[in-house]
């Protein structure tokens, strides 16, 4: 069974927060909401959740890499 939703770390209104992507579904957004800390970004259109360990291991979110994020900015900079 493939995932039927994508989720992505992002900063919103400059809070570390899990940007959650899914089909809109009546039923998954009533689960969705139960969900402590889970909000709609009427902004973003999309659904979003703290940024906490245990919702990057359930949404499978992968820890940046530092090193990565470092580059990509240098390179965006110069």
């Amino acid at each position: 069974m493939s995932k039927s939703y994508s989720a992505s770390c992002i900063v919103h209104r400059g809070a570390n927060r899990i940007a959650v992507k899914f089909k809109a579904d009546r039923a998954l957004i009533e689960r969705f909401r139960k969900l402590e800390g889970a909000l709609w970004s009427q902004t973003l259109k999309t659904w979003h959740l703290p940024d906490t360990p245990e919702y990057r291991k359930q949404f499978k979110v992968e820890f940046p890499d530092a090193t990565s994020q470092v580059a990509a900015n240098i390179e965006v900079n110069n």
